[in-house]
This record gives structure tokens, C-alpha cells and sequence, in this order.
């Protein structure tokens, strides 16, 4: 693969972190940040008015690292959050990670180094690990992958839409570009799936891809298997208010007749 002179620069890669009630998880996903490999960073906390002790631990991350700015705003949610960072980024390239997860030390480097000299390439994606109770296990084996692929424009919503790829904002890394006028909804639930979808809705006719990397690039925490009942209890509440944003994405293929709607919904049902 090629590397432009240009990527030999190193481009500034800005990472968000939206932070609320995390207090005994937030310093090993910062630690997890700072150390990476890929020196070049913006690294950009998001304290989402939480009550606990995190305000200080950013201030004093700000304090360690030069390349940490600190944002401290009234609560607004996970969608508010990780906006209030993307008006903020100034990186060529931007990625998203979760308070109480963490990054693989490799990879921030490995997501950049495979934008290359193609500017086609508009979001380089990697694989994740389940991580619970010490134990490392994959997130969906069947986003397990043995070689690169690439999804085209034109398919990405589609394949994010039927789960064939993965529908998570934070194992990516995104040119900055590519996300003008894509925000995350606010006072939604299942931001990352929504997010995704918008983003696809606006780059179905450009000529732009995501490339999938077969390497680990994100720790994915699970809370204790206690926890789990809840878990599914709030998840089954939720689904049902993200049926009509399925369906109008749906709908939004149909009319764009670039799939056929009616097999998008038989593949929900």
C-alpha cells in the first residue's frame, strides 16, 4: 500500500470521549488513548455534567497530556456529548470512544495507516472484542473477519441497515469531511445505529467507501452477567421506539430504487 507524502505527516486524529458516571473506568480508557502508538492526537473529554468524581479526572488528564482538551457541559445525553465534541475536533480524521471501554494499543494506527493515498476511502472500520469479567470473546462472530473488505457507498446503508457489517460508531475512524452535517440525534435512543444510518443516507451516490480491517481494534465492556436481566429489559423497551427509524431508512432505499424495500422489511420481520 501506498502512503502519501502527505499521510507521512501523520494527520491529526481527534478522538471523543463523552463521559458521564464512569469514575472507575475512565482512566483505563484514557490510558488507553494516550498510549497509543499513533502519537498525533486530539484528545477531546466530554464531561457530560457528571456527578461523580469524573470532572476532576479530566482536569487532571488535561493536566498530563498536552493534547487533551476537556469540555465541561450541562448533561444533554451520549448524543449531545459526542456533538459537542465534533464541533470542537480539528483532526483530519475522527473516531469515537466510549468512557467505560477501551482501544486496542495498535489501533489508531492500524485505522489510519489504511487510508493510504486513496481519498476514496472515507471510513476505515476494525474488529471488536467482548470484554467481561477479565475474559476477551468476539462482539458478533459474525463480524469476524480473515481479510479486508470493502463496502461501497452506494451499499453502506444497506449493510448497516441488515447488520451484515457493523453498525457501531466507535471501532471506526472517519474523515472528518465525510461527517459535515451528520450529527448524532439528540434525545434518541440508539444513537449509534441512527447516526450510521444518516451517515449512509449521505454518501449512497458518492463515490466513497469503508474499508473492514481483520484486526482488533476496540474493548467492548460488559457489564457483570448480574446485570444482564436489565440490560435486556431496557433493551426490549427501546426497540419499539426505533421501529419507525428502521422503517423510514427502509423507505429512504426504496425510493432511492437502489434496493428493494420490500426484502429490507421482510428481513426485519
Amino acid at each position: 500500500m501506498k502512503v502519501s507524502a502527505k499521510m507521512k505527516v501523520k494527520s491529526l486524529v481527534s478522538v471523543i470521549v463523552p463521559i458521564y458516571k464512569v469514575e472507575q473506568y475512565l482512566d483505563e480508557c484514557v490510558e488507553s488513548i494516550v498510549n497509543q502508538t499513533y502519537k498525533n492526537l486530539e484528545i477531546i473529554l466530554v464531561d457530560d455534567g457528571s456527578p461523580d468524581g469524573c470532572p476532576q479526572m479530566c482536569d487532571e488528564w488535561l493536566r498530563k497530556d498536552g493534547r487533551i482538551k476537556v469540555i465541561h457541559k450541562k448533561n444533554g445525553g451520549l448524543s449531545s456529548a459526542r456533538n459537542a465534541g465534533l464541533d470542537v475536533a480539528t483532526g483530519e480524521f475522527v473516531c469515537f470512544v466510549d468512557s467505560d471501554d477501551f482501544i486496542c494499543l495498535e489501533a489508531l494506527q492500524k485505522l489510519h495507516d489504511r487510508f493510504g493515498d486513496d481519498e476514496s476511502v472515507g471510513i476505515v472500520s476494525g474488529m471488536i472484542y467482548r470484554y467481561q469479567e477479565g475474559k476477551t470473546s468476539d462482539y458478533n462472530s459474525e463480524w469476524f473477519l480473515k481479510a479486508e473488505k470493502v463496502i461501497l457507498g452506494g451499499n453502506f446503508l444497506q449493510e448497516t441497515l441488515t447488520q451484515k457489517t457493523s453498525f457501531t460508531v466507535w471501532n471506526k475512524l472517519y474523515r472528518r469531511t465525510l461527517l459535515a452535517g451528520v450529527f448524532f440525534r439528540e434525545g434518541r435512543n440508539n444513537e449509534d445505529s441512527l447516526f450510521m444510518y444518516d451517515l449512509g443516507k449521505k454518501i449512497c451516490n458518492m463515490n466513497v467507501c469503508m474499508v473492514e480491517i481483520p484486526h482488533y481494534v476496540y474493548y467492548y465492556f460488559l457489564l457483570s452477567l448480574y446485570y444482564m436481566p436489565l440490560i435486556k429489559s431496557i433493551t426490549d423497551s427501546l426497540f419499539s421506539s426505533f421501529i419507525p427509524s428502521i422503517l423510514s431508512t427502509i423507505a429512504f432505499l426504496f425510493r432511492s430504487c437502489k434496493y428493494t424495500g420490500f426484502s429490507l422489511l421482510l428481513w426485519y420481520l
